[in-house]
């Protein structure tokens, strides 16, 4: 593929946005309401919410030195990748569904319209790749999806008050880093309706089927999450619909119809997290802005998945081309600086690997687990 052109103005300087004595970019969260914060919730809560909801919304989950380092290096990267000629991967109006041509940098497409940038842990990204991987690994993102991918039992320590059925950092599986963006042009884009991993044109028993399958015993097999860089109300999603076939309004309804019993939008500020199930039912609103003179959305998308499943998930993750350099040695997270975050960041990117090139070997070290 073609090389990522040195960037002609740097992106933010990880050392000094973690720099406790800059004047500028606190380090911590300032604010006195600490009450929807995801470390004052009692230990399972989040992960009944979300087996019961579907989706789970969590206010300032990063703090202020991550999160302004997210809105520089995007913005940098989004004005960079709109112009064709900086970065291959993408999400391209119309297409909803991968796999996106890859862009060819040499001869721009000066009719390009992205809702997505694809791939934002590439070593390739460079400097870039390291604010997101800052992001991704870190303690407020990974605390989070520990709890929601523990067992389903919410079992937890009376007297600490700790989570007995969280899981740990080598139970986590790396999978996929995007950025989602406003389409230019003035050019509206919708996702029409629909489940990640299960067909809208299944029969119900079928569909019931599919929905017990990627939840064994109630178990979340994977955390999916939008965390907002700017004010964001693209995503609309239908609550508890993750773990029942659709309703007759829901399975008689058109792609892009609007008032279905129950719908919200969810409703982020820049630093939000919406933690939710890739099968609720769900879709996007993505207003188009004129580039030259509004900012539009710019939303964090990731996933983590739960080591073991590889049968289950990587169809799903794969299919966006990750593995087809997870496993370089200049993926490595050698740049991470924290050597606890750098032994979880490499601990997932293995595990990933192994998925991508052995899933079945995933499954037998499940079994073996489940006869101990």
């Amino acid at each position: 593929m073609s090389e990522v052109e040195a960037p002609s103005r740097p992106p933010p300087d990880l050392a000094r946005l973690h720099q406790t004595s800059s004047p500028t970019v606190p380090t911590k969260l300032t604010s006195d309401d600490t009450s929807q914060n995801q470390s004052s919730k009692t230990p399972g809560v989040l992960r009944r919410q979300l087996r019961e909801q579907g989706y789970i919304h969590i206010p300032k989950l990063l703090p202020p030195h991550l999160l302004l380092a997210a809105q520089a290096t995007s913005k940098y990267l989004v004005s960079r990748t709109r112009t064709g000629t900086f970065w291959p991967y993408v999400r391209t109006v119309p297409k909803q569904y991968p796999p996106w041509p890859e862009l060819n940098l040499k001869a721009p497409n000066p009719d390009l319209n992205i809702w997505g940038v694809q791939h934002l842990l590439h070593p390739n990204l460079t400097s870039l790749r390291d604010v997101y991987a800052e992001i991704y690994f870190s303690e407020e993102v990974i605390g989070v999806v520990r709890e929601l991918l523990g067992e389903p039992d919410d079992t937890t320590t009376e007297s600490s008050g700790q989570d007995r059925a969280a899981v740990s950092d080598e139970d986590l599986v790396m999978e996929l880093f995007n950025l989602l963006c406003s389409p230019t042009k003035s050019h509206d884009f919708e996702l029409a309706w629909h489940r990640d991993d299960v067909r809208p044109d299944v029969s119900p028993d079928i569909e019931e089927h599919e929905l017990r399958t990627k939840t064994p015993g109630g178990r979340q097999l994977h955390a999916q999450y939008n965390i907002a860089l700017f004010d964001d109300e693209s995503l609309i999603v239908i609550p508890g619909s993750h773990r029942r076939v659709r309703t007759q309004q829901e399975s008689d309804a058109t792609p892009y119809q609007t008032g279905l019993e129950s719908e919200i939008v969810v409703k982020l500020q820049p630093g939000d997290a919406v933690f939710y199930d890739s099968n609720i039912l769900h879709r996007g609103v993505y207003k188009g802005i004129d580039e030259k003179n509004e900012l539009g959305r710019m939303t964090l998308h990731g996933s983590v998945g739960l080591k073991g499943y590889g049968d289950e998930r990587s169809r799903q993750v794969l299919q966006h081309g990750v593995g087809t350099w997870i496993e370089k040695e200049e993926a490595k997270f050698s740049n991470v600086q924290d050597e606890g975050k750098k032994r979880r960041a490499e601990t997932m990117r293995q595990a990933l690997i192994d998925m991508a090139l052995f899933p079945e070997l995933e499954v037998v070290e499940r079994l073996v687990e489940l006869s101990d």
